[in-house]
């Protein structure tokens, strides 16, 4: 097994690529609106049909009148592909493992290189079965197969690969100690919070935070959030003085600084986000904090958050907005803004022993009492629909966590 990689297009080569597909994108874009008829059909010469189809999903999105529907032909599906499927009650129920492992044999060995890249190891959750399969793979006896890994130094991911690896890249903190150094650079002349500080502090700041980082971008990230609400400069030289040392201590930090008002709501916010079983609209989070088991009626409306953006407030820089799809069984897409944790060093530091041993205890999850506390808190929610008829499309906008 190697691991290696291979540039796919040069720079100057990509953006002429995308010049070429933005023209004919809005060469076709024009030519299709302008067509008669209450159906339209073109025809058309391009290579990358799937753009077409996401510009036509984005300007439906925007009217829920209008509907889209695609189909790739492709008479190229592995047999073994297609085996595992009708194998599968013709898709009904989910292949086995054995079953994917081996369509995956099958069709690697139909190919005489093969790239399989893998990013973030480390934070894969079923590490252990994936590290198995890599081990299994080296030892196929098919084709040339290279395999990319990118990884923290953990110990059972060194165990694995140092056997099978012909090539290894340290990322040393004195090698990119040049990108956080840009990186405060640009934050501190662009961020409305900390570009209005002098130059001279400005370059205090910076000495400061690439001096204290040592390879640590998410370290930095955090004192930059940190620093935004400093409003004097003796505060923020204080607070430059008075860096954590560590990712783990800054996380204490935050969690120690949030109100004493909303920190059971930030402690709800941060289980549902370490243990839910798929990605949550910022909606669905924020009516969380309106549940309380102890309290009755146990959902109030008056507990909810006005604006659910401020559960970025109350967390602070452990939690992020990413944007996503929500697609209805109509085929209806909506676009969503998911809230997720912000890195998953930050999953590991709450549910670790470090800080079930610290400070901020209190904020410590386990996995077994969080899956409980969400599970009831969700029979709690639907039960306020226990009515025939009550759970209707209507009630579904009005509460989102029960959708």
């Amino acid at each position: 097994m190697a691991i290696s990689a291979r540039p796919v297009l040069e720079p100057q080569r990509c953006m002429q690529k995308a010049a070429e597909n933005y023209g004919l994108m809005a060469c076709w874009r024009e030519r299709i609106r302008s067509l008669e008829g209450s159906i339209k059909f073109a025809a058309l010469a391009v290579w990358d049909s799937s753009t077409i189809v996401e510009e036509v999903k984005s300007h439906c999105r925007s009217d829920s009148t209008l509907r889209v529907a695609y189909f790739y032909f492709d008479f190229k599906i592995p047999e073994a592909l297609e085996a595992l499927y009708y194998g599968s009650k013709d898709g009904l129920q989910p292949p086995s493992k054995d079953g994917l492992v081996a369509a995956l044999q099958s069709i690697l060995g139909d190919s005489r290189e093969t790239y399989i890249i893998t990013d973030a190891l480390d934070e894969c959750s079923e590490r252990e079965e994936l590290l198995e399969l890599i081990q299994d793979i080296n030892g196929w006896e098919i084709g040339m197969i290279h395999v990319l890994v990118t990884s923290r130094k953990e110990w059972d991911i060194e165990v694995t690969l140092d056997p099978l690896v012909t090539c290894q890249i340290h990322v040393q903190s004195a090698q990119i100690h040049g990108d956080i150094q840009l990186h405060v650079h640009e934050r501190l002349h662009s961020d409305p919070y900390l570009k209005k500080w002098p130059v001279k502090v400005k370059e205090e700041i910076e000495e400061a935070l690439v001096g204290g980082a040592h390879g640590m971008f998410r370290w930095v990230v955090c004192q930059l959030d940190a620093l935004r609400k400093c409003l004097k400069v003796d505060a923020l030289r204080k607070a430059l003085k008075s860096l954590p040392k560590t990712l783990g201590d800054t996380y204490a930090r935050i969690l120690l600084n949030i109100d004493g008002e909303y920190a059971q709501d930030a402690l709800k916010i941060l289980q549902w986000l370490v243990f839910h079983a798929r990605p949550m609209r910022i909606e669905e989070v924020a009516e969380v904090i309106a549940l309380d088991l102890e309290s009755d009626p146990r959902f109030d409306t008056e507990r909810r958050l006005p604006e659910p953006r401020d559960l970025l407030v109350i967390c602070s820089s452990l939690v992020t907005l990413s944007s996503g799809t929500l697609e209805y069984s109509n085929c209806r897409l909506e676009e969503t803004e998911e809230l997720r944790l912000a890195h998953f060093s930050v999953k590991e530091y709450l549910i670790s022993e470090r800080i079930r041993a610290g400070p901020a205890s209190d904020f410590s999850i386990l996995e077994m009492p969080a899956h409980l506390s969400i599970a009831q808190a969700c029979l709690a929610y639907l039960l306020q629909f226990d009515k025939p008829d009550s759970l209707t499309r209507d009630t579904c906008q009005k509460y989102p966590l029960a959708r």
